[in-house]
């Protein structure tokens, strides 16, 4: 590039979006149902889900059961496809929690 000449670009990006995703249906009755919660390694989040699965404990809806899962790298990563899996795997309702 020569001296008079300035190059301007631009760090935008353009985002592909995924087909439209409806949720999935909630369950009418947590009884019975296996309860998820994975922290996303944020400062406190691993305290926050403590306070989470207290709660939801002691309100008695029933759960059969908790899955605890925590991100093995920092908050900003995309959570291992392995720890979705096996959450959407074994779990009913996942709860996905941040700190700070």
């Amino acid at each position: 590039m020569s001296k008079d000449k300035v190059e301007v670009v631009t760090p935008i990006g353009r985002v592909r979006a995924d087909a439209p995703r409806s949720p999935n249906p909630r369950p009418g009755d947590f009884r019975g149902k296996v309860l998820g919660l994975l922290d996303t390694r944020k400062p406190n989040a691993d305290v926050f889900m403590d306070r989470i699965q207290e709660r939801l404990m002691a309100a008695d809806f029933g759960f059969a059961s908790v899955i605890r899962r925590r991100k093995p790298t920092i908050a900003n990563e995309p959570t291992p496809r392995g720890i979705i899996a096996e959450l959407a795997e074994r779990c009913d309702v996942v709860v996905h929690g941040i700190g700070d």
